[in-house]
């Protein structure tokens, strides 16, 4: 699908209905309609940076340029992901090594899984894996590592009478991982409850306009959620086990306090 194919009376009208339906809200509700304004026009910029390094990958046709864009990609996500948690930027390394390898490793068997399907596909599609990964892991993982350090810091006299009794370090932590699972896991399991009004549709729609078959449409959206399951438990294991003694002293003490 190129550009061409977009009709320019189609979008027209439908920019004009638009700006109707925004005049009607700021009457309705001007504070957050500015506030709308505002996140638009930092969208747009943020799409109009990411889409001049896509294109400049493209331009440039070789793989350490591709590798260059997705070291950066993952960057930028560990950064905002920091950010959000505000456990301090020893934790960068952290989350961008654990994301790193868990996009990676699963993006990889994504793609391979992918050109099976469609051989003509281009080795660039890699990008676009990786993106769609990072987009559905970042809420994931921030609840999953949330919902971690709080356990964590609500459960410590429970983890030292475990620790007392002889349980290891491991089984001490275990009921924080199990509730850091569960609430990883709970975006996804959403979306897969109402796929087809929730963001898979988006995913779905957009393989149809591009020309892909249903079963092949369909098939990749399974293969997205499996890869989004995977690579969320794979990201979430590598994280707590990276932290694990920066959270914790020698004695099983949590060494973090309140953010």
């Amino acid at each position: 699908m190129q550009t061409s194919d977009i009709s320019l009376w189609g979008t027209a009208v439908l920019m004009l209905l638009t700006g109707v339906a925004a005049g009607l809200f700021l009457l309705v509700d001007r504070r957050l309609g500015m506030r709308l304004g505002r996140l638009l026009l930092v969208s747009t910029f943020q799409l109009a940076v990411m889409g001049t390094l896509a294109w400049g990958v493209l331009y440039l046709n070789v793989w350490w340029a591709d590798v260059a864009f997705l070291l950066l990609v993952v960057l930028a996500e560990s950064l905002l992901l920091t950010y959000q948690i505000r456990m301090g930027w020893r934790f960068l390394p952290v989350l961008f090594g654990a994301m790193l390898v868990a996009v990676l490793a699963v993006g990889a068997c994504l793609l391979w899984s992918l050109t099976a399907v469609m051989p003509y596909l281009s080795h660039h599609l890699l990008m676009a894996v990786v993106g769609l990964l990072l987009v559905l892991l970042h809420f994931s993982v921030r609840r999953g590592v949330l919902i971690y350090l709080g356990s964590l810091r609500s459960t410590t006299i429970h983890r030292q009478y475990m620790l007392s009794c002889g349980a290891t370090h491991v089984e001490s932590v275990i009921p924080s991982v199990r509730r850091s699972f569960r609430a990883a896991l709970i975006p996804l399991m959403r979306t897969m409850a109402s796929p087809a009004i929730a963001s898979l549709a988006l995913l779905f729609c957009g393989m149809l306009m591009c020309g892909a078959s249903p079963v092949a449409a369909a098939l990749i959206v399974w293969l997205f959620v499996a890869a989004t399951f995977t690579s969320t438990i794979i990201t979430l294991l590598l994280t707590f086990y990276l932290s694990d003694r920066w959270l914790f002293d020698q004695q099983g003490n949590l060494k973090v306090g309140n953010p």
